[in-house]
């Protein structure tokens, strides 16, 4: 996927260069160095300025060596849905992997809790019940 300048991504989402620029050094859009030039991914763009319509450039020979042999044409929607879609799908798997980690953790201080809690609460001897139930009937017996 050829990758935009910052000049062709400001003309790109209607804003100025400066807001590229502050939404790189505040790290809400990632850029590359290429040849010296910072340049943004097109689906990284479409991720921090959404828009309706998908976020396409022009290819040209220079940018993407698939392009070599000559044959210059428009980087499809579709190619640049999918790349985004994979990108979601990516980080929607690490955040996965992170809540399992997560889940498991608190499953195992559930189990060790639970199992802690069951060594506390012993059974009594069966002659303490005999006593609390006859203390018991003699609280009731008083009452009356």
């Amino acid at each position: 996927m050829p990758k935009l300048t910052i000049s062709e991504a400001a003309r790109i989402v209607s804003v100025p260069r400066s807001t590229i620029y502050r939404k790189i050094k505040s790290g809400e859009l990632s850029c590359e160095v290429l040849d010296g030039r910072k340049v943004v991914d097109p689906s990284e763009l479409q991720r921090v300025f959404p828009s309706d319509r998908p976020i396409v450039k022009h290819a040209t020979s220079k940018d993407s060596p698939m392009l070599q042999n000559g044959k210059e044409g428009v980087a499809t929607a579709e190619a640049l849905q999918i790349a985004t879609l994979q990108d979601h799908i990516a980080t929607l798997q690490e955040a996965n992997k992170v809540l399992q980690k997560d889940k498991d953790r608190l499953l195992t201080l559930l189990e060790t809790k639970m199992i802690t809690d069951q060594r506390e609460q012993s059974p009594e001897p069966s002659s303490d019940r005999k006593k609390k139930k006859k203390s018991k009937k003699n609280k009731k017996g008083k009452k009356k």
